[in-house]
């Protein structure tokens, strides 16, 4: 997973879990309903949720908001994607794109190639020049000895 920018807010586990369902859900829905089905059940034996029927006048109407509330918020999200499509013009087709080119005609592997190859180029000159350096410091010292004695 690649690090996080500097200001980009990380996911709750809320939202990590909410993904994850999602991501199930497109999946095999089929399977994931059962599954939901399964878990409401078992949800509901160990008393997390309550039927309509079971619940007080007063948790009733708590709850009726509460869904009231979920069921307007929807509406307007969806009224806002469809206000934005209908807003926005119609995608231009494209026939190619430059990451497309690249891949066609290999030119980012190419590149590649090249960039290594002028790094092992650079590194024999500089293995070649450090060799140069040493001879030319022997010859120095030896000289430097010879004009002493």
């Amino acid at each position: 997973m690649p690090p996080k920018a500097k200001g980009e807010k990380t996911k709750t586990r809320a939202e990590i879990q909410l993904a994850y369902r999602e991501r199930k859900k497109t999946q095999n829905k089929v399977q994931f309903l059962e599954k939901e089905r399964q878990r409401w059940h078992k949800r509901r034996e160990q008393g997390k949720v309550k039927l309509v029927s079971a619940m007080t006048h007063r948790e009733h109407r708590i709850v009726k908001r509460r869904w009231k509330k979920a069921s307007q918020c929807y509406r307007d999200r969806q009224a806002e994607a469809q206000r934005i499509q209908d807003e926005s013009p119609p995608a231009t087709p494209t026939t190619d794109t430059s990451a497309d080119r690249e891949d066609v005609f290999g030119n980012k592997k190419r590149g590649r190639k090249k960039m290594k190859r002028n790094q092992t180029k650079a590194y024999r000159m500089i293995v070649k020049l450090q060799a140069q350096v040493q001879n030319e410091k022997k010859l120095r010292e030896k000289y430097r000895k010879r004009l002493h004695r």
